[in-house]
């Protein structure tokens, strides 16, 4: 397998967790009634599994419920846990990434993660090629003055620091999937949109631009028939760059608690739950850091890889 399939082979792999892990994979579920007969448990380790009436759980080491007592079995030893109305059986399964500190399944809250920021990052990238394709666009195909003034909207976007748009966009669409997705989305075109400008110029001073219209074609014919095929490879190598990026920062503004994590489980959010933690519960932060730095290897990869001939 050539290098190129593998890295196809393991971007699809990284698409395929984010579409169906969360669907065939352990629920993250809510919080365990029982924190601490569950919180922490080391990767591997068998725990027994009570649903409760109303929705909920209980998770710990050992469950037995006798005379409708309802007692827990945590590192600690046994305790009784008042008020739990079981409703149904007792289910014994083994969490291969362990717990965290409320006794949730590290496995399944990285698998809704990855779900969580591959959708803003896909997102994100989709409305960065939108806009940074239609204002390269504008300013390669409009003359001076279309490229004097989109430029200099261009050039203004990049004179303010990223960094600090994003926190702040992010920061007043705190916990919207959506928000922060066209948060990073509109504060990363701007390097496309220069990448389709000189494209777009560079293609209509080409000579395969003077063979068209050496044989009768007109702008119309380079603009919808050749262009297209002129931008397809800077696209297919910047989009997944983009897409990349976007990964990243949709873990760093779910790490700073303003990102899609605070509403929903993302790589940055489990991330940053770890942090107080390593190096004791290490498994928290390693799955999702893991994942995300194959993400991005993958993105670079494939942003790298030679076209098919």
């Amino acid at each position: 397998m050539t290098v190129r399939r593998k890295t196809l082979a393991l971007a699809a792999a990284l698409a395929g967790l984010a579409l169906v892990g969360p669907a065939i994979g352990p629920p993250p579920g809510p919080p365990s009634l029982a924190q601490g007969a569950a919180g922490l448990l080391a990767p591997g380790t068998r725990v027994s599994e009570l649903p409760l009436e109303g929705g909920g759980i209980v998770r710990a080491l050992e469950i037995r419920v006798r005379d409708g007592t309802l007692s827990v079995r945590g590192p600690r030893g046994w305790r009784e846990v008042p008020g739990a109305r079981p409703a149904g059986g007792v289910q014994v399964r083994r969490v291969w990434l362990g717990t965290d500190r409320q006794g949730r399944d590290v496995l399944g809250r990285t698998l809704a993660g990855a779900r969580t920021s591959m959708f803003v990052a896909l997102v994100a990238t989709a409305v960065a090629a939108v806009v940074g394709t239609a204002i390269g666009l504008l300013r390669g195909l409009g003359g001076r003055p279309a490229d004097a003034g989109a430029g200099l909207i261009a050039n203004g976007a990049l004179a303010i620091p990223r960094l600090l748009a994003v926190l702040a966009l992010g920061t007043a669409l705190r916990g919207s999937v959506w928000g922060v997705a066209l948060t990073i989305g509109i504060t990363s075109w701007m390097g496309l949109s220069r990448l389709v400008r000189d494209t777009t110029r560079g293609f209509l001073a080409s000579t395969a631009a003077e063979g068209v219209r050496a044989i009768g074609g007109g702008r119309r014919d380079l603009v919808l028939r050749h262009l297209p095929t002129a931008l397809s490879g800077v696209l297919a190598a910047a989009l997944p760059l983009a897409w990349g990026e976007a990964m990243v920062l949709e873990a760093t503004l779910s790490f700073l608690g303003i990102g899609a994590g605070a509403t929903h489980d993302s790589w940055g959010t489990l991330i940053a739950d770890a942090r107080r933690l390593l190096p004791a519960a290490w498994w928290m932060a390693a799955a999702p850091g893991l994942l995300l730095c194959l993400a991005v290897y993958a993105a670079h990869r494939v942003a790298a890889a030679e076209p098919p001939r």
